[in-house]
């Protein structure tokens, strides 16, 4: 562990994605050691190499201790099912409303 943290950081949610994705500004600023680099295929079913990283999330008041999340050029905090499957997530659009307990 670095120490380092970053509060109030954007997310989406990305309910088709399997690992949680952090920008690498937020990578370089958590100052994270790569954990190993894997194959990943994104949006236009690309095939990239991407590095992946050990890190604590807080979502609120829930903790997600040491999850492998890979560091992209996306702009926000990308939460994937690896995050999204510890919890109850209701989705409700006519209220533009999402929930995760």
């Amino acid at each position: 562990k670095t120490g380092q943290f970053v509060e109030n950081q954007p997310a989406q949610v990305d309910h088709a994605a399997d690992f949680t994705v952090l920008p690498l500004e937020t990578v370089e600023l958590l100052q994270l050691v790569p954990l190993g680099e894997m194959g990943a295929i994104g949006l236009g079913r690309r095939f990239d190499v991407v590095t992946t990283f050990l890190v604590d999330i807080d979502l609120h008041s829930f903790t997600h201790s040491l999850v492998k999340i890979v560091a992209s050029d996306e702009p926000y905090v990308l939460l994937g099912r690896d995050v999204l499957n510890q919890h109850r997530v209701v989705l409700d659009g006519p209220r533009l409303k999402l929930e995760i307990e």
